[in-house]
Parts: C-alpha cells; structure tokens; sequence
C-alpha cells in the first residue's frame, strides 16, 4: 500500500463534464513565499495537456517552474513523449538543453557514426575514440 494524490480536471459541469484542451492545467503544486507583505507565487510544477485531447487520450506534459524576481518562469518540461527541455519547452530530442552545460564526469557518445560519410555541418562522429564535429 501507499497514500496516493490525484485531482480529476475537465471542462464544463461537474453534471456535464467536456475534454479538455491543449495547455490547460490539470494539476500541479505552488511553492508560496512570504515577501514581507504578502505571499507570493515563487515556484512550483505542473501537469499540462499538451496537444488534442480524444477519446482515451489526454497528452500530458509535466513543467517546472522557478521565480527570479516578480514572475514565474517555466524552466523545465517532460513532454509526453519522454523528451526533457531544459532552458526550452519545446525539445527536439531526448535531452534538449538551451544554453551551457556543465559536468564534473565523463560523457560518453555511444551510437555516433565511425565515418564522417554523408555528415553535415554540426554533426558529431568517432573517429576512433576521438569526438569530431563537421
């Protein structure tokens, strides 16, 4: 066993319920801050429908958000495919980072080409062990 937490969301009534569409929230928790004068929306998740909602489908992607100073900005999202955006909510592969990347391990690149055979510009290949960009 264990405790579970959920929260049902549609459109409409709760006597007529109707689907929901592309970007509305379905759940999520808010980090509240005090300022000194109020509290203040500073952070939190979100569970997003993202893209057309039919008949045993309701896509969900899952956005994290932070506050720098008045706003709340959506800093990272799982879309509901499996890709990660990090600095973009849109991510056009598994692991999509806008901006720098920092590490203090390896990174390994397993599955690039060993030739540079029909590469173009900006694609990665192993020249035998070592990591060349076209």
């Amino acid at each position: 066993g264990g405790m579970g937490l959920g929260q049902n969301r549609a459109r409409g009534t709760i006597a007529a319920p109707t689907a929901l569409i592309d970007g509305d929230v379905v759940s999520g928790v808010n980090a509240l801050g005090h300022d000194g004068t109020a509290y203040k929306n500073s952070g939190g998740f979100r569970f997003k429908v993202a893209g057309a909602v039919s008949t045993g489908v309701v896509p969900m992607k899952l956005v994290l958000e932070t506050s720098e100073t008045s706003g709340i900005t959506e800093r990272m999202v799982v879309m509901p495919d499996g890709k990660i955006g990090i600095g973009t909510l849109a991510p056009a592969a598994l692991l999509d980072v806008a901006g720098d990347v920092v590490t203090s391990g390896n990174v390994n690149f397993s599955g690039l080409p060993t030739s540079s055979a029909g590469l173009v510009s900006g694609d990665l290949w192993n020249n035998a062990g070592v990591l060349n960009i076209i």
